[in-house]
């Protein structure tokens, strides 16, 4: 008993003398997480990031279709049953004969530096196809013959001399010394992809086991790879692609 009356004696005593000090420590700590609290308010979350892989060999003009399906950032877009639906655009004419397409654009498009977008930026390269702006609002195509899927082409993404699209993403390429794409980085205000490519299945197999990246898109063949709780496959078919058989029927009398 006599311990425990001296310890509260020592704490009273020593209150007493330092309670000024003490005080003026706990108004300073709750200042402090005050404004530290505020100052982490005003810091962005990280961004999320998300890798991905595809096989094949592309460039700056032939971009991986999962680009596109990514950003959609085209004048049209994939709707279901594969048919070509406005996205930049409002709608489009097509003329009598079907060689002229006039595509009418959102009004109040914006690249993500805030400036306005204009018909001119629209400056899709397509061979032996004309383009004309009537205004700043108007897209022409003119073609050389009449091409019916021509809508499906332009879902294609849009993008200006600053890799920046209409939705709100930024372009960035890495490329080899032959000039092949390694890399695109899509960033936009909300979250990050990592496109990385491969000239083959194993090399994407081996970079998905290795963890480099976390999804394998486009595959033509059956990866090796084995489904589990982490890891699923899923088959879709790829309406994007053609094949055309050629049949030569000979008739003997």
């Amino acid at each position: 008993m006599r311990l425990i009356r001296r310890f509260f004696l020592f704490i009273s005593i020593y209150l007493k003398r330092y309670r000024y000090l003490i005080l003026a420590s706990i108004l300073v700590s709750i200042v402090f997480i005050f404004i530290l609290r505020i100052f982490l308010s005003k810091i962005p979350p990280p961004k999320p990031k998300h890798y991905l892989g595809v096989v094949g060999s592309y460039s700056i003009q032939n971009l991986p279709p999962l680009i596109d399906d990514l950003l959609v950032a085209g004048l049209t877009k994939t709707g279901p049953n594969q048919l070509p639906l406005p996205n930049l655009s409002t709608h489009y004419d097509i003329s009598d004969d079907g060689k002229q397409y006039t595509f009418y654009l959102q009004p109040n498009l914006t690249w993500p530096d805030g400036k306005k977008l204009q018909a001119a930026d629209i400056n899709l390269n397509i061979p032996k196809i004309s383009l004309s702006y009537p205004d700043d609002q108007t897209v022409k195509f003119l073609l050389p013959e009449t091409f019916a899927p021509f809508p499906s082409i332009l879902t294609h993404a849009v993008f200006n001399s600053q890799g920046q699209t209409p939705t709100g993403y930024t372009a960035t390429v890495t490329q080899s010394n032959s000039g092949s794409l390694k890399d695109i980085r899509l960033e936009s205000a909300r979250e990050i992809y990592i496109i990385k490519t491969y000239n083959s299945l194993p090399q994407a197999v081996i970079a998905f086991k290795l963890g480099q990246v976390d999804h394998l898109y486009h595959l033509n063949n059956q990866p090796d790879i084995k489904p589990n709780l982490s890891v699923s496959i899923k088959a879709e078919t790829d309406y994007s692609h053609l094949v055309t058989y050629f049949l030569t029927l000979r008739i003997h009398c």
